[in-house]
Protein backbone atom coordinates (compact mmCIF):
# COMPACT_ATOMS: atom_id res chain seq x y z
CA UNK A 1 0.00 0.00 0.00
CA UNK A 2 1.44 3.40 -0.97
CA UNK A 3 0.62 6.58 1.17
CA UNK A 4 0.15 9.92 -0.44
CA UNK A 5 3.56 11.67 0.34
CA UNK A 6 1.58 15.11 0.19
CA UNK A 7 -0.80 14.82 2.89
CA UNK A 8 1.70 13.67 5.30
CA UNK A 9 4.07 16.58 3.90
CA UNK A 10 1.58 18.97 4.72
CA UNK A 11 0.43 17.69 7.82
CA UNK A 12 4.26 17.70 9.13
CA UNK A 13 4.60 21.43 7.50
CA UNK A 14 1.91 22.48 9.63
CA UNK A 15 3.15 21.15 12.65
CA UNK A 16 6.49 22.51 12.26
CA UNK A 17 4.65 26.09 11.68
CA UNK A 18 2.71 25.76 14.98
CA UNK A 19 6.04 24.62 17.21
CA UNK A 20 7.72 27.83 15.12
CA UNK A 21 5.23 30.32 15.90
CA UNK A 22 5.50 28.93 19.90
CA UNK A 23 8.96 29.01 20.25
CA UNK A 24 8.83 32.56 19.35
CA UNK A 25 6.77 33.41 22.55
CA UNK A 26 10.04 33.52 24.72
CA UNK A 27 9.25 35.65 27.84
CA UNK A 28 9.20 39.73 28.53
CA UNK A 29 11.34 39.77 31.76
CA UNK A 30 14.07 38.50 33.38
CA UNK A 31 15.28 38.25 36.54
CA UNK A 32 18.26 37.33 37.79
CA UNK A 33 20.35 37.74 40.82
CA UNK A 34 23.90 39.83 40.89
CA UNK A 35 26.04 40.26 43.60
CA UNK A 36 29.06 42.62 43.90
CA UNK A 37 31.90 42.71 46.52
CA UNK A 38 33.35 46.40 46.97
CA UNK A 39 35.87 47.57 48.93
CA UNK A 40 36.53 51.27 50.43
CA UNK A 41 40.49 52.27 50.02
CA UNK A 42 42.38 53.63 52.37
CA UNK A 43 43.93 57.02 51.56
CA UNK A 44 46.87 56.04 50.59
CA UNK A 45 45.65 53.78 48.02
CA UNK A 46 42.67 55.79 47.05
CA UNK A 47 42.44 57.46 43.34
CA UNK A 48 42.55 61.20 44.57
CA UNK A 49 44.37 61.21 47.91
CA UNK A 50 43.62 63.86 50.30
CA UNK A 51 46.46 64.26 53.49
CA UNK A 52 47.26 67.41 55.86
CA UNK A 53 49.30 69.54 54.79
CA UNK A 54 52.78 69.35 56.47
CA UNK A 55 53.81 72.91 54.71
CA UNK A 56 51.37 74.94 56.60
CA UNK A 57 52.54 77.62 58.88
CA UNK A 58 49.84 76.97 60.66
CA UNK A 59 49.57 73.90 63.03
CA UNK A 60 46.04 72.26 63.72
CA UNK A 61 43.86 73.50 60.65
CA UNK A 62 44.01 70.17 58.68
CA UNK A 63 43.98 67.09 61.00
CA UNK A 64 42.86 63.26 60.17
CA UNK A 65 40.30 61.94 62.78
CA UNK A 66 40.14 58.43 64.02
CA UNK A 67 37.96 57.38 60.64
CA UNK A 68 40.99 58.73 58.47
CA UNK A 69 38.70 61.95 57.44
CA UNK A 70 40.15 64.64 57.01
CA UNK A 71 39.01 67.68 59.22
CA UNK A 72 39.42 71.50 58.56
CA UNK A 73 39.69 73.48 62.18
CA UNK A 74 39.56 76.95 61.30
CA UNK A 75 39.06 78.07 64.96
CA UNK A 76 39.17 75.17 67.35
CA UNK A 77 39.41 76.77 70.51
CA UNK A 78 42.89 76.58 71.40
CA UNK A 79 44.24 79.21 69.73
CA UNK A 80 46.17 76.68 67.10
CA UNK A 81 44.13 77.95 63.82
CA UNK A 82 44.50 81.52 64.63
CA UNK A 83 40.31 81.48 63.58
CA UNK A 84 38.77 84.03 60.98
CA UNK A 85 38.96 87.80 61.67
CA UNK A 86 36.03 89.52 61.25
CA UNK A 87 36.30 92.75 58.87
CA UNK A 88 39.40 91.37 57.01
CA UNK A 89 40.70 88.77 54.89
CA UNK A 90 41.92 86.13 56.17
CA UNK A 91 44.20 83.25 54.12
CA UNK A 92 45.34 79.61 55.43
CA UNK A 93 47.91 78.83 53.26
CA UNK A 94 48.75 75.27 52.09
CA UNK A 95 46.49 73.10 54.16
CA UNK A 96 45.89 70.44 52.30
CA UNK A 97 47.94 68.32 49.53
CA UNK A 98 45.58 66.44 46.79
CA UNK A 99 47.81 64.02 44.53
CA UNK A 100 45.96 62.10 41.61
CA UNK A 101 47.44 58.26 42.38
CA UNK A 102 45.37 57.12 39.73
CA UNK A 103 46.40 56.60 35.66
CA UNK A 104 44.48 59.42 34.29
CA UNK A 105 44.08 62.92 34.24
CA UNK A 106 41.49 64.30 36.64
CA UNK A 107 39.81 67.60 36.98
CA UNK A 108 39.66 68.66 40.04
CA UNK A 109 37.11 71.27 41.33
CA UNK A 110 35.75 72.22 44.83
CA UNK A 111 32.07 72.52 46.04
CA UNK A 112 31.36 74.05 49.53
CA UNK A 113 27.85 73.81 51.52
CA UNK A 114 26.78 75.45 54.82
CA UNK A 115 24.00 73.07 57.15
CA UNK A 116 22.16 76.23 58.32
CA UNK A 117 21.94 78.12 54.87
CA UNK A 118 22.83 81.64 56.16
CA UNK A 119 25.46 82.20 54.28
CA UNK A 120 26.68 81.19 50.67
CA UNK A 121 30.06 80.08 51.49
CA UNK A 122 31.67 80.50 47.56
CA UNK A 123 30.79 84.25 48.51
CA UNK A 124 33.07 84.56 51.22
CA UNK A 125 35.71 81.42 50.66
CA UNK A 126 38.01 81.33 48.39
CA UNK A 127 39.78 77.71 47.82
CA UNK A 128 42.80 77.59 45.48
CA UNK A 129 45.64 76.18 44.51
CA UNK A 130 49.11 77.17 45.91
CA UNK A 131 49.39 77.99 42.04
CA UNK A 132 46.37 80.53 42.06
CA UNK A 133 43.70 78.40 40.87
CA UNK A 134 40.25 78.95 41.95
CA UNK A 135 38.97 75.32 42.96
CA UNK A 136 35.32 76.62 43.59
CA UNK A 137 34.72 78.40 40.20
CA UNK A 138 36.97 77.00 38.20
CA UNK A 139 39.07 73.69 37.94
CA UNK A 140 42.69 72.18 37.69
CA UNK A 141 44.16 69.71 35.70
CA UNK A 142 46.10 67.34 37.40
CA UNK A 143 48.18 64.36 35.47
CA UNK A 144 48.93 60.66 36.97
CA UNK A 145 51.22 61.44 40.20
CA UNK A 146 50.82 65.27 40.18
CA UNK A 147 49.89 66.79 43.54
CA UNK A 148 48.52 70.39 44.31
CA UNK A 149 48.57 72.20 47.95
CA UNK A 150 45.37 73.96 48.71
CA UNK A 151 44.38 77.04 50.09
CA UNK A 152 41.61 78.41 51.95
CA UNK A 153 40.57 82.36 52.20
CA UNK A 154 37.63 83.61 53.98
CA UNK A 155 36.89 87.37 53.01
CA UNK A 156 34.67 88.78 55.71
CA UNK A 157 35.06 92.20 54.47
CA UNK A 158 32.11 92.79 51.98
CA UNK A 159 29.19 91.72 54.47
CA UNK A 160 28.99 93.38 57.56
CA UNK A 161 26.38 91.39 59.36
CA UNK A 162 28.50 88.33 58.60
CA UNK A 163 31.71 90.33 59.76
CA UNK A 164 30.28 91.42 62.86
CA UNK A 165 28.75 88.28 63.94
CA UNK A 166 31.47 86.05 62.48
CA UNK A 167 31.36 82.25 63.46
CA UNK A 168 33.06 79.70 61.65
CA UNK A 169 30.92 76.91 61.65
CA UNK A 170 27.83 79.27 60.06
CA UNK A 171 30.22 79.71 56.90
CA UNK A 172 31.67 76.57 55.81
CA UNK A 173 30.71 73.25 57.33
CA UNK A 174 31.26 70.96 54.14
CA UNK A 175 34.24 71.08 51.39
CA UNK A 176 33.40 68.33 48.41
CA UNK A 177 36.73 67.86 46.10
CA UNK A 178 35.38 66.16 42.81
CA UNK A 179 37.74 64.66 40.39
CA UNK A 180 36.18 63.83 36.82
Amino acid sequence: MTRPKGKLFALLAIFAAIALVAATGAFSSVEATRTADVDVAGDDAALLQLEASTNTGVSGVAEQNATGAIQLKFNDGDGSAGGINPHAVTTFDKVLRVTNQGSDDVDLSVTLANDDGTVDPADVVTVETAGGTDLVSGQKTLTPGDSVLINFEFDTTSDSQLANDIDDESILTSVTFTAE
